[in-house]
């Protein structure tokens, strides 16, 4: 299964590979930015004991999970990419502020949907 479908993936995309390439490295730093702003402020502003923070850890962190969707959503209409342009993305001349968008968007939803837990030293 996952041989034909590399192979079909290898057929479509293997003409323009350089441009595809690109366009899924640039999908990936949308999904980055949000996820980062939620682990960075996890870590320093709520867990700063234990580096990895796994015996303290809950089994899943909903309000991490939310930040990021939250922020990966606002981020799309900020997009000006070659395969997507966003709704605002002409508010900035064409310049493509989807990452920065996402990642303080996150950071603020997490902050607030945290407000109530306290630091953790």
């Amino acid at each position: 299964m996952g041989v034909a479908l590399g192979l079909v993936l290898a057929l479509v995309g293997y003409q323009n590979f350089t441009q595809n390439y690109q366009n899924f490295l640039i999908v990936l730093d949308y999904w980055i930015m949000p996820w980062l702003a939620v682990v960075l402020l996890d870590f320093y502003v709520f867990k700063n004991r234990e580096p990895m923070g796994f015996s303290q850890a809950p089994p899943w962190n909903w309000n991490g999970a939310i930040a990021f969707a939250i922020g990966l959503g606002v981020s799309i209409p900020f997009m000006s990419e070659t395969f997507f342009k966003g709704w605002f993305h002409a508010l900035f001349g064409g310049a493509d502020f989807g990452y920065f968008i996402g990642f303080i968007v996150a950071g603020l939803v997490y902050l607030l949907l945290n407000r109530g837990r306290a630091r953790q030293r």
